[in-house]
């Protein structure tokens, strides 16, 4: 029986796996805008009798779509920036401690802007991350804490990007 819940279930079909290897080394300007996009919208408009149809695939949303470097880049410039920290990129969960954190599904991202919003999320948890350590030590600024790095990752179970401050 073939399962169709997810494509990791089930092996590509033979005939793709030989047109997969004839187009694997051909660069295109990018999904939606290549030639094999507008040979399928052309096929659709055959397809359902409609000539004037302009039909536009959508990327799907899920999968590590999105630059998690270009996100923490961001959340530690916007970290330096903001509050005048030193960004240490050596910092792991082992070795510091770290503010919860939030996770995004790839489809809430997608909804409400792509890179935008992973980028948003990072800086946020900056911000909580700030704000719960001024509160924790009752001041307005957490210079006592000399390491900070933001980090993300995706996890593909859950779909989503967990993003998460580090500071010691």
């Amino acid at each position: 029986m073939i399962y169709f819940n997810s494509d990791y279930l089930e092996g590509a079909h033979p005939s793709i796996m030989v047109k997969m290897a004839e187009t694997n080394m051909v660069q295109t300007v990018g999904y939606g805008e290549d030639e094999y996009c507008e040979a399928a919208r052309e096929k659709i408009k055959v397809a359902c009798q409609a000539p004037e149809a302009t039909p536009t695939p959508k990327p799907a949303a899920s999968g590590n779509i999105y630059s998690i470097a270009e996100a923490i880049q961001a959340g530690n410039e916007y970290a330096r920036a903001q509050y005048g920290v030193t960004i240490d990129t050596s910092m792991t969960a082992a070795d510091s401690s770290y503010f919860p954190g939030t996770a995004d599904s790839v489809a809430w991202l997608a909804e409400n802007g792509g890179q935008a919003a992973l980028t948003a999320a990072v800086k946020g948890n900056v911000d909580a991350t700030f704000a719960c350590l001024a509160a924790m030590d009752g001041a307005e600024t957490v210079s006592a804490y000399a390491r900070f790095n933001c980090t993300a990752r995706y996890d593909a179970a859950s779909d989503e990007y967990i993003v998460v401050v580090l500071y010691g």
